[in-house]
């Protein structure tokens, strides 16, 4: 399916051939990745602190990409990308983590990190292993295929590392060790190798990336029945 990509900002919302052209932003004003977003330990590790940012929607299903191209640091940014489209919630109802109706949809929330320096930039999306599937949030590791390739499908740099961010914008350490043990840094890393590493048989569990046990009828490290997963792919 060919992607639909829409750039919204101060004008509202239009149709463009590629994100490329607004992800190269100078960031000189707008929100920066703060200390104040995270704990005092996730401050010393995080590789995208003092990064500029912008934020996007996802639908990997329809491949249908909103990104944000303006300076925002108001609170509501992603249910203003999709407060147009059929099948969501409004906001703040689409943000409840629990009581939603609609919720997101099949949208996924996620960020662009930009490097003032220009040196390395990076890609985040909402990551949670307890969230509803309708929540705006990758909720397994199977997951993320689909998502990955519709972001390069938009325009993204298929080399750009892919992060798993929890609520303060920040990767936990057992998701980002689980990754680099897989080999699932950059974009294409997901749509090339995460078929094979979560095929039916491989041993590794489609929701947390960690081994299986007892014939891959449960996981032992997050619990789940790893045939449901595959049949909700």
């Amino acid at each position: 399916m060919s992607p639909t990509i829409y750039i919204a900002d101060g004008a509202g919302r239009r149709q463009v051939d590629s994100l490329k052209p607004y992800l190269q932003w100078k960031v000189t004003r707008g929100p920066r990745m703060q200390t104040g977003l995270m704990r005092r330990d996730e401050a010393k590790t995080c590789e995208w602190l003092g990064h500029g940012f912008r934020k996007g929607v996802t639908h990997p299903e329809k491949n249908i990409t909103v990104f944000l191209a303006s300076d925002t640091a108001e609170p509501g940014v992603h249910a203003k990308l999709i407060a147009d489209f059929s099948g969501v919630d409004p906001h703040p109802r689409c943000y409840w983590p629990v009581r939603h109706k609609l919720g997101f949809g099949g949208f996924i929330r996620w960020v662009y990190f930009s490097d003032p320096r220009g040196k390395r930039d990076f890609t985040g999306a909402d990551w949670s292993l307890v969230a509803r599937s309708t929540a705006g949030i990758l909720t397994s590791f199977l997951s993320v295929e689909k998502f990955a390739r519709a972001l390069v499908q938009s325009g993204i740099d298929e080399k750009i590392e892919l992060v798993l961010l929890n609520c303060r914008m920040r990767e936990n350490s057992i998701i980002r060790g689980t990754r680099a043990k897989l080999g699932l840094q950059t974009l294409s890393d997901w749509f090339d190798r995460a078929p094979k590493l979560f095929r039916r048989g491989s041993g590794i569990c489609p929701r947390c990336g960690q081994n299986i046990l007892l014939r891959e009828i449960f996981c032992h490290s997050c619990g789940c029945r790893p045939r449901l997963i595959y049949e909700r792919s």
